[in-house]
């Protein structure tokens, strides 16, 4: 699982998502996907879409929609499979903690 830290995502998958990701699932086309371009430290999250030998991406966020060939070297990670998302903020800085226990 990956948490989404951006809000780059559109309503598709809000800042604070959490991605559930099956590395052994097959990729089909219009599947979305996490991958890495070779040589780049950047996972992305797109949908992505097969036209014979030919491989595209297309952003999730429909502000964004552009269609992009991928013209490199690139590794899939897995198939997002879930998208959760939660207005409670578990972050441990939130969390109250009393100064005495109950004896």
């Amino acid at each position: 699982a990956l948490r989404v830290f951006q809000s780059a995502f559109g309503l598709a998958c809000r800042k604070g998502s959490l991605l559930l990701i099956d590395p052994d699932q097959q990729i089909d086309d219009g599947d979305l996907c996490i991958f890495q371009f070779e040589g780049h430290d950047e996972f992305l999250f797109r949908q992505i879409l097969f036209d014979g030998d030919r491989t595209y991406i297309r952003s999730i966020n429909p502000e964004f929609n552009e269609l992009r060939l991928i013209e490199q070297s690139y590794r899939i990670f897995g198939k997002v499979i879930q998208s959760r998302f939660s207005t409670i903020d578990y972050s441990l800085s939130q969390l109250a903690v009393p100064s005495t226990l109950p004896a």
